[in-house]
């Protein structure tokens, strides 16, 4: 029988490339994700992004406001991390929502190629 313990590096890495075609809405996303300073810290030091999520996932806690709306409490190097559905939303443009762009923003996009040229 399979060994069915938890390997402490999975989902530690993740293959960027084109969407399938019926995610082609996807695409602006997964390229502003690969042009992303985050990406780069990924790629180029790993063990110290691996610190920063042990840190925080380490260190996690949830959150409820008075209105009810859950947000995820962590702790990087002694400063809090809040997460939100908002700042997921925003950051990853999911487009499900009218006010979800799903396009990148071009100016956006032109000054982090510059960055990385």
């Amino acid at each position: 029988m399979a060994d069915l313990r938890f390997v402490h590096d999975h989902n530690m890495i993740a293959f960027l490339e084109e969407p399938p075609t019926k995610h082609s809405e996807f695409k602006s996303m997964i390229d502003g994700l690969i042009l992303s300073p985050v990406n780069y810290a990924i790629m180029e030091y790993p063990l110290i992004t691996t610190s920063f999520i042990r840190d925080f996932w380490g260190s996690v806690e949830e959150s409820v406001d008075a209105d009810g709306n859950i947000s995820i409490v962590g702790k990087i190097q002694g400063h809090s991390i809040i997460i939100t559905e908002q700042i997921i939303r925003e950051c990853l443009q999911f487009g499900d929502k009218e006010s979800d762009p799903v396009e990148l923003d071009q100016g956006l996009s032109r000054d982090i190629s510059y960055l990385y040229a």
